[in-house]
């Protein structure tokens, strides 16, 4: 079975490689990742400075990007590429803890659904800190499995960096590490080697509060309380199976759940005592690194999103893979277990292969836009997109200038962040709007809509005017290029 399971390991781990890197290409960047990119391209100081005003996140990820991003490049292959990495490394990671907790059956089983898993690999090709989070979260949860097997010094100090690390890389990490801490502390004989391991966890928390506080005035984060509590965390468990919208949502947000409710009927039914004891630690710590969040949400303190408790995903899909890989689990286990590996393929692919379903395409929108030859107004919708769209053209200034050339464009409409994109508006035949400009030409493919005027003669045009052409009631900017 050890070298059996060896192979498999290598076989998933390579799978997951291949289906991270080889479509790093595809999308481009989107708002979040084009801050990531103008954070990195600067000194490493100023990437130090600017955090605290422009992200919501520690520093550890940027300060490893900014040195990634020196020897692989900017772009989306190279910049996405550390995060592409720390996914398929986390297979592995999520083997070793499925071993430690449980066995090598259930190993096999856990590494298989961090192979296939749509939202995994949705964030290992993005490049932010996601992917990075549930690596170094995945690692602590693997090395706490090891401690409650056997205590000793070694251990418990890479928990302690892993767990660091975690926190160092996003904040809600912490929410992982709390539960495994507090249950070495209280299952230790001595509880004084224990104890440091928390206070140096402490020192790291510490270190970070006063950019945690910088950070939170900013209010970066208001748009996860756009929906309620409830149906937040009810998207948590969607996508934690099935990742966010794909082509025939309903029916495959329906099989994925049916799919966990056969593996959770295994849990509760052939599992033996070793298996149920180990689903209810991965149960107790995941439930914990979610329901934290949950409760602080309802008074007051609501960051609860989905990729923020990223942290969570192994020891929570550890349960149901326990279920999958227990020794009872038998035909009825590998035949769920080969559903949600296929069922996560198919939204991979079929999200590869939709661009309604994908990141806006500001690489396209900026090719159509081409190298500005008159001096030139673009009404963007929705306003967002400006920061992504700078990656890809001249840069821009806010400040009105005369200009020739007036380019209407809006990008797709979606209802939320990563919602399956409705096209963009689309209005034929505009009319002129103003003397002495005229319509000059309409593009209307899938990913973007660009009406264009031009004149023979420089016309200053107000932006609040200009505002009022936006295609569609989305917040909108103004942006004049030379």
């Amino acid at each position: 079975m050890r070298a059996r399971s060896g192979q498999l390991l290598a076989v998933l781990t390579a799978l997951a490689a291949i289906l991270r890197f080889s479509t790093l290409h595809l999308q481009s960047f989107w708002f979040d990742e084009a801050v990531t990119v103008q954070l990195v391209r600067g000194s490493f100081g100023h990437m130090l400075s600017s955090i605290g005003g422009s992200e919501s996140t520690p520093p550890l990820y940027y300060a490893i990007a900014w040195v990634w991003s020196r020897v692989f490049g900017h772009g989306e292959v190279g910049l996405r590429s550390l995060s592409a990495l720390a996914g398929t490394l986390f297979v592995p990671v999520a083997y070793a803890a499925g071993k430690e907790l449980a066995s090598r059956r259930v190993a096999v089983v856990i590494a298989a659904l961090a192979a296939f898993n749509p939202l995994l690999i949705w964030y290992s090709q993005e490049a932010r800190s996601y992917s990075l989070l549930t690596l170094f979260a995945g690692l602590s949860f693997w090395l706490f499995a090891r401690l409650l097997r056997e205590q000793n010094d070694r251990t418990l100090v890479l928990w302690t960096v892993a767990s660091a690390l975690a926190i160092a890389t996003h904040y809600f990490a912490a929410f992982v590490v709390a539960p495994e801490a507090a249950w070495l502390l209280l299952r230790a004989r001595d509880r004084r080697r224990p104890a440091l391991a928390v206070v140096a966890l402490f020192a790291v928390g510490g270190a970070l509060l006063p950019l945690l506080l910088r950070q939170r005035r900013l209010d970066l984060t208001a748009f996860i309380t756009e929906s309620s509590v409830v149906k937040r965390v009810v998207q948590v468990a969607k996508q934690f199976v099935v990742g966010y919208s794909s082509p025939a949502q309903t029916v495959v947000v329906v099989l994925g759940a049916c799919l966990i409710a056969v593996a959770l009927g295994l849990v509760f039914a052939r599992l033996v005592e070793r298996e149920r004891r180990a689903a209810k630690i991965a149960a107790l710590v995941g439930l914990a690194a979610v329901g934290i969040p949950v409760v602080l949400a309802i008074f007051g303190a609501d960051y609860l999103d989905t990729r923020n408790v990223l942290g969570a995903w192994l020891p929570l899909m550890l349960v149901p893979a326990i279920g999958l890989g227990g020794r009872r689990a038998g035909r009825t286990g590998a035949v769920t277990l080969a559903g949600l590996c296929a069922l996560g393929l198919f939204v991979s692919i079929t999200v590869w292969a939709n661009p309604a379903y994908q990141r806006e395409n500001d690489r396209a929108l900026a090719h159509a836009l081409g190298s500005p030859t008159l001096p030139r107004a673009i009404v963007l919708t929705p306003s967002s997109s400006r920061v992504p769209l700078g990656l890809y053209t001249r840069p821009f200034q806010l400040r009105p200038i005369p200009v020739r050339e007036v380019d209407l464009v809006a990008l797709p409409v979606r209802s939320s962040v990563f919602s399956g994109a409705k096209p963009p508006p689309r209005f034929r035949n505009h009319p002129p709007f103003t003397p002495g400009l005229n319509l000059d030409e309409q593009r209307f493919p899938r990913a973007y809509t660009l009406i264009r005027f031009r004149s023979s003669t420089p016309v200053l045009l107000k932006p609040d005017f200009l505002l009022s052409l936006r295609l569609d009631p989305r917040p909108a900017v103004v942006l004049y290029q030379r």
